[in-house]
């Protein structure tokens, strides 16, 4: 049990409504008595940028902090982080919260909203071309069939597709958590069907595996932009879509690498007959390149690729699901 000493510093502590409490370690196992005494013994925190206005707070309950607290409601809760906190210096020696400290964290906040309002924008815009390429593509196919597919959504396709290239460039900056190693070589990929393939040969517009193809992607980037969409705009996702984003994965990219690489292997036949985009020898560079055998190794590439992205989202899977189910417990 906490001594009287303790609760009473506690309730001094709280009083101030500036410190952040941190309980003290103890050695060994704790008993459910302990744990409850805790419970009870926590005092109200409140957010070092002060989001919530001067003087008001959240109750750690509500908090669920381990040892900083952050308002529910503050912008900045995931960029300031608890292992982040001492070293930027939010606090004092004494625990106070500094002047200057409160102006670089109402910074930092502003910082933040200003990504999330980028990223929500983003997300949203392209859910919506996605989505017309979905819509169109399902036309096209109860229409005409699967050889006007193509014809259908070939311009928001390429749009659609080109502008993933900013997921890489947000993953280099850090304006994601996403790693690079995850996002260049599936957007590269993806990036060389649309343009080196599909636009480049137009034999194999015809064929049924370009629906294959659209339909997996299509399907995958609106499930995926609408996810993150209503992330960055309201802060939480519905259950039905947090599941779907982190589930169809395991039928929607088997689906979506088999018409990849199967459209690249029809065009290779066309690549060199053609001989396009290849240089050959003699030039004034003395340089020789082949599109055909670029291709050969690209789709070398899909057998240490597709093994590692696809552990890659079971793992996100695991690690997102028992978040969520911690959270409903």
């Amino acid at each position: 049990m906490l001594s009287r000493k303790f609760r009473e510093k506690s309730i001094a502590i709280a009083s101030t409504r500036r410190l952040v409490f941190k309980m003290p370690k103890t050695k060994g196992k704790t008993t459910m008595a302990m744990r409850k005494s805790r419970a009870a013994a926590k005092p109200w925190a409140v957010c070092p940028c002060s989001c919530r206005g001067e003087g008001e707070v959240a109750s750690c309950r509500e908090l669920r902090i381990n040892r900083y607290g952050w308002c529910r409601v503050c912008p900045a809760r995931k960029l300031i982080r608890k292992r982040e906190a001492p070293d930027l210096g939010f606090l004092s020696e004494n625990g106070h919260l500094r002047e200057a400290s409160r102006a670089k964290a109402l910074a930092m906040a502003d910082a933040w909203s200003i990504r999330r309002v980028y990223l929500a924008l983003y997300n949203c815009i392209l859910c919506a071309g996605w989505a017309s390429v979905l819509v169109r593509a399902l036309a096209a196919l109860n229409g005409a069939g699967y050889s006007a597919v193509y014809d259908s959504i070939e311009l928001p396709l390429q749009l659609s597709q080109t502008a993933a290239i900013l997921e890489i460039i947000n993953s280099l900056a850090g304006i994601v958590r996403s790693p690079v190693s995850a996002t260049l070589p599936q957007i590269s990929s993806r990036l060389f069907v649309t343009w080196g393939v599909l636009w480049s040969f137009p034999e194999t517009r015809s064929h049924w595996l370009v629906t294959l193809l659209v339909l997996s992607w299509s399907v995958t980037e609106v499930i995926r932009y609408s996810f993150f969409a209503a992330k960055e705009a309201f802060g939480l996702t519905p259950g039905f879509l947090h599941w779907l984003r982190y589930s169809t994965f395991f039928v929607l990219y088997p689906t979506g690498i088999s018409g990849e690489v199967g459209l690249t292997m029809l065009a290779l036949s066309h690549m060199k007959s053609s001989k396009k985009y290849s240089i050959e020898m003699p030039n004034a560079f003395n340089f020789a390149f082949s599109y055909y055998y670029t291709s050969l190794l690209v789709l070398l590439l899909y057998v240490p690729g597709v093994p590692f992205l696809y552990t890659y989202m079971i793992g996100q899977r695991k690690k997102s699901l028992a978040r969520t189910s911690k959270k409903v417990a």
